[in-house]
């Protein structure tokens, strides 16, 4: 079935073999669009797949491509709140922020980030991650207090689901000690 060639991709992808990959992905394509048409929800998943393989290669412009074919398709059959819209915007922001186009990165990351809140509310574990992301993206362009904002915005909603000695909570205090060091070079603090 098309599912299983889209599947084995997958596999694939995950082993490393991205070439192979992207064999089974396009195969997987093809005959979706045979049998489904163009706008088949099947479509939207195969794009995203294809769009992660890409990212994996560092082709970005290829990912970013298949990601917004995904979202077209996402959208068409789910409408605009659902989570997985808000899956593809955050993919979207990440290709967009490999690409160096931060803007364009913070404004699917923060659409993301809208449907994820309305969906969940404030304190869910997603909300955290794009919060995150948003941060790195800020940090990126030098965005400081914005970075800042988002990272403890992120840090608040961690510690409420995972209380303060995990991992994750480890990495968003090296992400603020990293902006608090530069910030301390800027100013020419002691």
């Amino acid at each position: 079935s098309t599912l299983s060639y889209a599947d084995v991709g997958t596999i694939y992808s995950f082993l490393g073999n991205q070439g192979t990959a992207l064999v089974y992905l396009n195969i997987a394509l093809k005959t979706q669009k045979k049998f489904f048409g163009e706008e088949h929800i099947e479509l939207a998943w195969t794009y995203n797949r294809i769009g992660i393989v890409y990212g994996r290669l560092e082709s970005h412009q290829i990912r970013l491509d298949n990601y917004k074919l995904s979202l077209k398709i996402r959208k068409k059959w789910y409408g605009k709140d659902h989570p997985s819209v808000a899956d593809i915007y955050t993919n979207l922001g990440c290709a967009y922020k490999d690409l160096q186009e931060y803007d364009k990165a913070i404004k699917k990351l923060k659409k993301g980030l809208a449907i994820r809140v309305k969906l969940h509310g404030e304190n869910h574990i997603r909300i955290s991650n794009l919060c995150n992301n948003i941060g790195v993206v800020c940090k990126i362009q030098g965005k400081y207090t914005e970075a800042i904002k988002f990272y403890f915005k992120s840090l608040r909603i961690r510690r409420k689901v995972y209380g303060e000695y995990h991992p994750d909570i480890a990495d968003l205090y090296l992400n603020l000690s990293q902006i608090f060091l530069k910030a301390k070079d800027i100013f020419n603090l002691e």
